[in-house]
């Protein structure tokens, strides 16, 4: 794949853009408002900023770099690095965001990450726990696999959170309906959203996977409604193991080559 295809690709990987793509793809979903978004040349602008109570702190070209902040506390995010009781100031939010701007995410593995904007997103903090991830492993714009994951919020006295995760996909290597989905979506006793939740969920990473060879798109659910999480071409830097579908000896056959029409509205162009 030429460099002029990651150039594309780029747009649906950063944090922030993808967020456009898919409300206008799937208007019937929502997705977490944009409070502001820092660039290296703005951020020395954090140590004064006025940040909420609560908000999810997030680097928009790359995976695993996140915080989330309730109550001006740590809630969750950064590999578990920070105890749930501290406190962050505008100078520390400043040296943690410049620890993630100076990295190039992925990129011998992923080099789609090579040609996102390096900046750091606030958003709107979701709910008051760690909501369920739904992940549609997406192969030819229809679902073959959903990856059904929830973080166990850790002790207020320590750091990091356990995580629960559940692949399902037909065992005929079918791709699923989301009658399957409504019936595989559980983890443990807790119970899968609601019939036209998944429905809306089901329709949306379709809509969202037109074009693609494959790609990755997550969903949360909060109060029934349907967040857009974001979209991942290659999952784990490409070693995530999908029986039958996805390896890492098959990445570069299998990484998400853009069609034609996978931005038919064309309103991506200049971001």
């Amino acid at each position: 794949m030429n460099s002029s295809h990651y150039t594309r690709l780029a747009r649906f990987v950063d944090k922030s853009s993808a967020k456009h793509y898919a409300i206008t793809r799937a208007p019937y979903i929502t997705t977490a408002q944009t409070i502001a978004l820092f660039t290296r040349p703005r951020l020395r602008a954090l140590r004064t900023y006025d940040f909420p109570d609560s908000f999810a702190f997030k680097a928009v070209h790359g995976s695993g770099m996140n915080l989330l902040v309730a109550n001006k506390k740590v809630f969750a995010g950064n590999k578990g690095k920070y105890s749930r009781k501290k406190r962050f100031t505008g100078e520390e939010m400043k040296q943690l965001a410049r620890s993630w701007l100076v990295r190039c995410y992925s990129c011998d593995v992923e080099p789609q990450y090579k040609h996102v904007r390096r900046a750091v997103i606030i958003e709107e903090f979701l709910g008051e726990k760690l909501p369920y991830d739904y992940q549609l492993f997406m192969f030819g714009g229809h679902p073959f696999a959903v990856q059904v994951r929830k973080f166990e919020e850790a002790p207020s006295n320590s750091t990091g959170s356990r995580l629960r995760a559940r692949v399902h996909q037909n065992r005929d290597r079918t791709p699923l309906t989301y009658i399957d989905l409504v019936n595989k979506m559980s983890l443990g006793p807790a119970k899968p959203p609601p019939t036209s939740t998944v429905e809306k969920m089901f329709n949306a990473g379709i809509a969202l996977a037109q074009g693609f060879r494959f790609i990755r798109v997550d969903f949360y659910v909060i109060n029934e409604t349907v967040y857009f999480g974001e979209m991942t071409l290659s999952p784990m830097k490409g070693s995530y193991r999908l029986d039958g579908f996805f390896n890492k000896e098959h990445l570069k056959k299998q990484i998400g080559i853009c069609a034609e029409d996978a931005d038919p509205l064309g309103f991506l162009t200049g971001i």
